[in-house]
C-alpha cells in the first residue's frame, strides 16, 4: 500500500499508448501521481481519462522546446522518477531511393536518443536547482533487445537504442555515489503500436518499398525462408526481457 512517504512522482513519455500506457496504469493503481507525455492530444484524453487525477501533458520530446516546458510543468512539484519510453521506429533501406533522397533519420535520432538524454539532464538539474540532490530518485531507460543485435530493416532503431544503452551504463557509473538509481529495462516483443510499426510500418512515413524489403531482411518471405541457407551459428535463446539497476 502507498502512503504518503512513499508515494511518488512519476513521469512517463510516451505515456498514452502501448507500454507507456500500461506502466502508467500500474504506478497510478498504487497509488503514485503519475504524468504522461505524448504527441497526440486525443490518445492524451483517453489516457487521462483511465487515470483520475493523472496529469496529461501534450509534448513532441524530440523537440527542445516541448521537452523544456514539458519538465518546467513536471517538476514543478518535485519529480521523483523519470521514465524514458517515448520511442519510434521506422523502415530504412540504404539501397532504396526513398531512404537515400531524403533524411528521414533526424526525427528517429531526436526521439529516442537525444529525448532521454536531454530530459535526464533536465531532471537531473531540477534536482540540483531545487536542492533535491539528496533525495533518492530514478530513472529509467527503457530498451529493447534491438540494442544489442542489429534489426535489419530497421538500423536506427537499433542504433539509437545501442546509444541509449551505452549513455545509460555510462549514467549508472557517474551517479553511483549518489541516492539516483539508473535502471535499464528491456521488454519482450509486445502488442503494442511500435511492435506493429516494426512488423508493417506506416506507408506513408517509410515507403510501400522500403517496407517489402523490411520484411524480406527479417525472413517474412515465405520464398526466402525457404532458400535460405542454414547459418553456421545460430543464437537459439535472447534473454529478451531485463532489467538492469544499481543493486
Amino acid at each position: 500500500m502507498t502512503t504518503a512517504s512513499t508515494r511518488h512522482t512519476i513521469l512517463v513519455t510516451g505515456g498514452a499508448g502501448g507500454l507507456g500506457l500500461a506502466m502508467a496504469r500500474l504506478f497510478h493503481e498504487r497509488g503514485h501521481r503519475v504524468i504522461v507525455c505524448a504527441r497526440t492530444e486525443s490518445a492524451l484524453e483517453d489516457a487521462a481519462s483511465e487515470m483520475p487525477g493523472a496529469v496529461a501533458i501534450r509534448a513532441d520530446v524530440s523537440v527542445a522546446a516541448d521537452r523544456e516546458a514539458l519538465m518546467a510543468q513536471a517538476t514543478t512539484e518535485g519529480l521523483d522518477i523519470l521514465v524514458n519510453n517515448a520511442a519510434i521506429s521506422r523502415a530504412h533501406d540504404y539501397v532504396n531511393d526513398y531512404t537515400l533522397e531524403v533524411d528521414r533519420a533526424e526525427a528517429e535520432i531526436a526521439t529516442n536518443l537525444t529525448a532521454p538524454i536531454e530530459l535526464t539532464r533536465l531532471f537531473l538539474l531540477s534536482r540540483r536547482v531545487g536542492g533535491r540532490d539528496a533525495t533518492p530518485a530514478s530513472i529509467v531507460n527503457v530498451g529493447t533487445p534491438g540494442a544489442l543485435f542489429p534489426l535489419e530493416a530497421n538500423p536506427l532503431y537499433c542504433v539509437t537504442k545501442a546509444g541509449l544503452r551505452m549513455f545509460t551504463l555510462a549514467l549508472r557509473r557517474q551517479l553511483a555515489a549518489t541516492p539516483v538509481r539508473v535502471i535499464e529495462v528491456f521488454p519482450p516483443a509486445l502488442d503494442t503500436g511500435l511492435a506493429r510499426d516494426l512488423d508493417n510500418p506506416h506507408m506513408d512515413a517509410n515507403g510501400e518499398e522500403v517496407i517489402l524489403r523490411g520484411r524480406e531482411l527479417r525472413g517474412r518471405d515465405p520464398a526466402r525462408r525457404r532458400s535460405r541457407p542454414a547459418a553456421p551459428r545460430r543464437v537459439r535463446h535472447v534473454r529478451a526481457v531485463r532489467t538492469e539497476g544499481r543493486g
